[in-house]
């Protein structure tokens, strides 16, 4: 245990293990489950698409923390709800202290100066995503451009092989 928490920090408390994809509907507040109060290790990671072992790291740095019952831990609708905001917050290119920071105001304790750090690293990381899709942009444009000349090469050289439809942005 103490060994993967090695591996998968990276510069203190900043580093992520690997997950497998995010679910397209992870949302900040999952909505709780009618009638279900308490989840299984497997259950949510299922429901989340994390592995057994992302969930036992965001346990081992306090973010959730389950009930034990014998060796089956059994996470509560809050431990749901922070997990879905982690994942979020990963999904959003925020590090783990950052959500540490966000996942405190939203549980009640917001203080001015959290909702300050909030604010601010939204606004940080909305710039940083708009200079990296435009950056993105860029480099599609310029793929097209190979691209075209590409078809037109295979064209020219084979007058039979109609030329691929490039995707349109």
């Amino acid at each position: 245990m103490e060994r993967e928490q090695a591996s998968a920090e990276v510069a203190g408390d900043v580093g992520w293990i690997e997950d497998e994809p995010l679910p397209d509907n992870c949302l900040a507040k999952a909505p709780p489950i009618a009638g279900q109060t308490e989840f299984t290790i497997g259950e949510l990671s299922r429901e989340f698409g994390v592995t057994l072992r992302a969930l036992r790291f965001y346990e081992a740095k306090g973010f959730v923390t389950p009930r034990r019952q014998g060796t089956m831990r059994l996470y509560g609708q809050g431990d749901r709800a922070r997990l879905a905001a982690i994942l979020t917050g990963k999904k959003l290119g925020f590090t783990l202290t950052e959500i540490r920071a966000m996942i405190f105001g939203q549980d009640g304790a917001r203080s001015a100066d959290s909702l300050r750090v909030t604010r601010e690293k939204c606004l940080e990381q909305i710039r940083s995503l708009e200079k990296e899709q435009l950056h993105i942009g860029e480099a599609l444009a310029e793929l097209r451009r190979i691209h075209a000349g590409l078809s037109a090469e295979t064209t020219t050289t084979d007058p039979s092989t109609p030329p691929e439809p490039v995707p349109s942005p």
